[in-house]
């Protein structure tokens, strides 16, 4: 989705949503076998979802976007002192106002739903003036002047993504329709133009793909301690352990000011970005305070992997002493990552989610992991 949203910044073009896979239910509660309690267990997955299960839409309403690429200019007044010469050998300072011209690069991009092109209102003629935009390094261009030049733009790996549009002008400077796949948009340079364009999408990208949504399995919970009579949301060894998501993807590369195109095969920056290995923001917590303004900055939220280490309500003044009895037990004093593909804390914790070592709690890590194939 980054990609296709900064391909889409690079061009000055509006992004329509790809198809959105669901493998959960997004819930504000607890779900069971990753559905809503109230859908058929059977219900397949994954299945097709709308986009504001993915992402908060109004975070994108927030940006404009459905606005274009702006340019803004701010003028103001900055302080400047200086010095008045008087009568007496003393100097006796004033200020005065100086214009200072400040340039603020601001990119916002339009974009569709994902069906939209099924609408009946949308002209055939749109559809029909579609270019396929094809990355790879052997793919043989269209003979100059063939029906098959009009309709596809031949790319080599590496090009970046600021110089597709030229590509797609010169095959059809009266395309309306601009067609990638996944992996030809991937094989493309991350790099919009300039180091000030990606800088200014990494902010755009840093708000607009960030989520503040979570999953509370209720299969990561001990029901004969959670939510029943007398349960306390602030003891971190009973709370809810709900995994949170999502994190922005890994920022494009931002070189100095004026520096070339990090676009080399082997080594360009803009070509070997690494990626995360999954948008979890904080793992089996109650609460996450972790999030990102609206100015492309992360707020200083700790990213908590499990309830012991803090959620924005645990009663330290009760349960302080355990905590930190529980946690120094742990490695390198934290939780182990939850591995996020079988229920439960982790390896370390036993069936009831208590710390048990890693050595013990091998033999429940293998116990789930069985059970998850038997699914």
């Amino acid at each position: 989705m980054r990609d296709l949203l900064a391909l889409a910044t690079a061009m000055n073009a509006t992004l329509i949503m790809p198809p959105l896979v669901c493998t959960c239910d997004r819930y504000w509660g607890n779900t069971q076998n990753c559905r809503m309690p109230t859908a058929p267990q059977d219900m397949p997955l994954p299945f097709r979802c709308s986009q504001d299960a993915l992402f908060e839409v109004k975070r994108w309403n927030d940006l404009q976007m459905w606005g274009c690429a702006t340019l803004t200019l701010t003028l103001t007044l900055a302080p400047t002192p200086t010095l008045t010469p008087t009568l007496t050998p003393s100097l006796t300072p004033s200020l005065t106002l100086t214009p200072t011209l400040t340039l603020t690069l601001t990119l916002t991009s339009r974009f569709r739903e994902a069906t939209f092109l099924e609408h009946p209102n949308v002209p055939p003629e749109l559809v029909a003036s579609a270019v396929r935009v094809v990355v790879h390094k052997d793919a043989a261009p269209a003979a100059p002047g063939s029906a098959e030049a009009r309709f596809t733009a031949t790319l080599r790996p590496g090009t970046p993504m600021g110089d597709v549009a030229a590509a797609v002008d010169a095959a059809n400077p009266r395309a309306r329709l601009v067609e990638i796949g996944v992996e030809d948009v991937r094989r493309l340079c991350k790099w919009l133009g300039s180091s000030e364009k990606n800088a200014a999408f990494n902010r755009v990208q840093r708000y607009a793909l960030t989520e503040s949504a979570r999953f509370c399995p209720s299969e990561d919970h001990n029901t004969e301690v959670a939510n029943v009579k007398g349960w306390n949301w602030r003891n971190p060894f009973t709370a809810y352990n709900c995994t949170w998501g999502f994190h922005h993807p890994t920022d494009y590369p931002e070189p100095p000011p004026g520096a070339a195109a990090p676009c080399a095969l082997d080594s360009g920056a803009g070509m070997h970005v690494v990626e995360r290995a999954n948008s979890t923001t904080c793992a089996r917590a109650m609460l996450c305070d972790w999030n990102t303004h609206i100015d492309g900055h992360p707020n200083p939220g700790r990213q908590s992997r499990c309830n012991l280490e803090g959620y924005g309500g645990v009663d330290y003044e009760v349960y302080g002493n355990q905590t930190s009895a529980a946690l120094a037990a742990m490695p390198g004093g934290r939780c182990p990552q939850p591995p996020g593909d079988v229920p439960g804390g982790g390896l370390g914790f036993d069936r009831e989610g208590h710390w048990v070592g890693q050595t013990q709690g091998a033999a429940e890590m293998a116990r789930l992991l069985r059970l998850e194939r038997e699914r």
